[in-house]
């Protein structure tokens, strides 16, 4: 199977529950009034979104069960999922600031297009960071086009600089625009995804998520969500539950 071929170290599995972790100390922190009043600024958002383009509103609704799929396998905690959750529902809010005539070219972008494009991040973060608390949701827009390898854009950001949420909602657009039909190209088979995915895991994707959508999509694709095998063992499991303290925030690595 050509997801056993991924390594996943303990390293790398104590940095993403880490990080999942200081999230969900965070998010703890909001009232629940203000936590009303911040999903609906995000429906809100998503709701223009649509409005603007609607393939492009539908993606980032579609991409929400994958980034779902991804925190069950990590187990992450749920406050870590509605913020990763979150990010997905917005991370191509910035297109509301691109052109229609690149918004909306069916042929391949050329160069000049597509350094147009590229800025759909940055005028996301710059979007949704005017509203409060949706600070760190901002900061992992600006971030979704990173690559593992550092190659990716606005910042040129690697691995771990790379906020969670970016690297999982990245994993999960790549894989939902594939599989689906462009007004340029035809979906291609979720077989071939997958292997594509493989192909650039330690590139440009972070391999744990990798790793783990695929083991989701596995665990869906046999009805068995509810009984089957974590990506994560119970032993690792149990050693990355032990860096957290009562709050849910990181304690060591």
């Amino acid at each position: 199977d050509s997801a056993s071929a991924l390594i996943i170290t303990l390293p790398a599995l104590v940095t993403v529950a880490g990080l999942a972790g200081v999230l969900a100390a965070r998010f703890n922190k909001m009232r629940r009034s203000e936590r009303g009043r911040y999903k609906a600024t995000i429906e809100a958002l998503s709701t223009a979104l649509t409005a603007r383009d609607g393939y492009t509103g539908s993606h980032s609704q579609e991409t929400l069960w994958l980034v779902s799929a991804i925190c069950d396998e990590l187990r992450l905690p749920a406050n870590a999922c509605e913020y990763v959750a979150d990010v997905a529902l917005l991370h191509d809010i910035g297109k509301i600031g691109i052109p229609n005539d690149i918004l909306h070219e069916p042929g391949k972008l050329n160069d000049e297009q597509w350094e147009v494009m590229k800025q759909h991040p940055v005028i996301g973060e710059r979007i949704v960071v005017t509203v409060p608390g949706l600070e760190e949701v901002a900061r992992a827009i600006r971030h979704e086009h990173e690559r593992w390898d550092g190659g990716g854009y606005p910042d040129g950001l690697k691995a771990g600089e790379i906020p969670l949420a970016s690297r999982i909602v990245l994993v999960c657009d790549a894989f939902h625009a594939m599989t689906s039909d462009r007004p340029y190209r035809m979906a291609i088979p979720v077989e071939e995804a997958r292997a594509e995915l493989v192909r650039n895991a330690g590139t440009q994707f972070d391999p744990v998520i990798v790793h783990a959508l695929l083991g989701a999509l596995d665990n869906r694709a046999s009805d068995d969500s509810n009984g089957s095998s974590p990506t994560i063992d119970a032993e690792t499991r149990q050693m990355l539950d032990g860096n957290f303290d009562a709050s849910g925030a990181l304690q060591s690595v």
